[in-house]
């Protein structure tokens, strides 16, 4: 599915003179080792090894939730805990560049008809 969207809104995205990422980024995040789809993947594997017992995740029921030079729960690095923090807003950027462009398409299909 995020394949199909990408191909639909990709023509726009090569014109759109005020976009925040490079066209190259963007097919990054779309099908590169970075994408949604392979932190979906990885996610989806993350929470079957949890829920088979395989991974064991302790809860932090403290209020240290991190912060900026604070490290994450537990005092380690949320760098080494998996997507950094940039590519977690780059997916999330594109997420929502992708929504915007079905709701463009489906509206503009609507008045065209």
């Amino acid at each position: 599915m995020t394949a199909d969207i990408s191909t639909l809104i990709a023509p726009y995205l090569e014109k759109d003179p005020t976009k925040f990422y490079t066209t190259e980024q963007f097919k990054e995040s779309v099908s590169g080792e970075k994408s949604l789809v392979q932190f979906a993947v990885k996610r989806a594997a993350s929470i079957q090894a949890q829920l088979s017992g395989e991974l064991v995740v302790e809860a932090n029921t403290s209020s240290n939730m991190g912060g900026p030079g604070g490290g994450g729960p537990n005092g380690r690095s949320t760098a080494s805990q998996g997507y950094s923090m940039n590519t977690i807003m780059e997916i999330s950027s594109f997420v929502v560049i992708l929504l915007v462009g079905i709701v463009y398409a489906f509206f503009y299909k609507r008045r065209r008809s």
